[in-house]
């Protein structure tokens, strides 16, 4: 292996990265960004997530899962709390 051609690829790469700023930066415009509308109501997932008394990331892998929007803005239930169909979710 050349070591001076392997120190020019990775200068190279080093050069055209991204800085840390511009990594976080990045992240949370894309965070921010994502609206969902329910009901007429407009919120980011974070707020959605406050809203309903659960983790963004809950909400972010229901939708991943295919569920309905309004099953995925749902709150969470309680283990052993009744549905609606008069079934207890175990």
């Amino acid at each position: 292996m050349d070591a001076d051609a392997v120190r020019s690829r990775m200068q190279a790469k080093l050069r055209d990265a991204p800085t840390p700023e511009e990594l976080v930066m990045t992240k949370n415009t894309a965070s921010r960004g994502k609206s969902i509308t329910h009901n007429g109501q407009t919120y980011t997932l974070t707020q959605w997530a406050e809203r309903i008394g659960v983790a963004p990331s809950l909400i972010t892998n229901r939708l991943k899962k295919g569920w309905p929007i309004e099953r995925a803005l749902a709150p969470a239930r309680v283990k052993g709390e009744k549905h609606g169909c008069g079934l207890i979710i175990l």
